[in-house]
């Protein structure tokens, strides 16, 4: 992880000042948006599971907090990014993108941790928080690209 961390330092300071200076397609701000949302909102319910003290239903509350906060976490993340760097960001596709989202990273999660057998978090999380940005980020672009030409 920490080569990755290095490699990535690395290209961002030797990239040309030109292309440094490019401003990203907004796909791709919006997927950091998103990123960065969904997980604030998976990672405030995380933080405030108790293990120790719950049963099956306080599981499956907990777990249907966890993907909605995700859920509007992902889509708010988008939407703002969306609005920092001026890309006419859609609330709406993101709230669709991001609600299909959610639904592919859970079934990304059984995919990986039931049927391919990783027992890393790590190897889960990333693959399903990426799921779940791209996701969202593509409702919000769509949405707005079908806006703009109506």
């Amino acid at each position: 992880m920490n080569r990755i961390l290095v490699t990535a330092a690395l290209c961002a300071l030797w990239m040309p000042p030109a292309l440094r200076a490019q401003q990203p397609p907004p796909f791709w701000l919006e997927t950091g948006g998103a990123l960065i949302g969904g997980a604030l909102g998976f990672g405030a319910v995380a933080l405030a599971h108790d293990p120790g003290n719950c049963e099956l239903e306080c599981q499956l509350r907990e777990a249907g907090f966890a993907l909605s906060m995700g859920w509007v976490g992902g889509a708010a993340g988008a939407w703002l990014a969306g609005r920092a760097f001026d890309t006419r960001p859609s609330a709406l596709g993101a709230l669709v993108g991001s609600l299909a989202g959610v639904m592919a990273a859970v079934g990304t999660a059984h995919l990986l941790s039931e049927e391919a057998n990783v027992s890393t978090t790590a190897l889960v999380v990333v693959p399903v928080a990426s799921v779940h940005a791209l996701l969202t980020a593509a409702g919000s672009r769509l949405h707005s690209r079908w806006r703009g030409s109506h």
